[in-house]
């Protein structure tokens, strides 16, 4: 590696075409999208969650759900024609803003959900995240995330709400 990219540092990729980093905290604290305004593509991977190409689209955070949301909804602020989200799928056109709109959307429903299997489950964060799994993982088709990483990234994502359920 030649480049290390701060927050908010532009860089001439090639002529007439430049890259911003953006920080986009919220997957992890040092996450980074990427814009290139010259061609309004945004490679954003699991800052704007990740999408299996049905229309589900998987929220992201392991450190914090309000500020994954922050970073979601700054990025969906521009004008971006291709978006790069995390894994599958590249979403182009008018379908941009809508997969920004189904991410918020989809990030505000995941959270109701957790919190309800939270309070089922008398903040026990284990069984919480086995009833994650059992809906979101379990019947979902290959190819998907396996098992293990899943687990860990969602037993995570558990703890997130479970921290601001607490006001921590």
């Amino acid at each position: 590696m030649d480049l290390f990219v701060e927050p908010d540092q532009s860089f001439e990729l090639s002529r007439g075409v430049s890259i911003l980093a953006n920080h986009a905290p919220g997957h992890t604290r040092d996450f980074m999208a990427y814009w290139v305004p010259e061609k309004k593509i945004l490679i954003a991977s699991e800052a704007v969650g990740c999408g299996n190409g049905s229309g589900n689209i998987t929220p992201e955070f392991l450190i914090d759900y309000r500020v994954y949301r922050s970073s979601l909804e700054a990025l969906s602020r521009l004008d971006a024609q291709v978006l790069c989200p995390g894994h599958r799928i590249v979403v182009t056109g008018t379908d941009v803003k809508a997969y920004f709109r189904q991410s918020l959307d989809q990030a505000s429903d995941f959270v109701r959900m957790v919190e309800s299997f939270l309070r089922e489950e008398k903040g026990d964060i284990e069984k919480a995240m086995l009833r994650v799994k059992a809906q979101e993982w379990d019947g979902a088709p290959w190819p998907k995330q396996p098992e293990m990483p899943y687990v860990l990234n969602t037993r995570e994502r558990v703890k997130c709400i479970w921290k601001d359920i607490q006001g921590g």
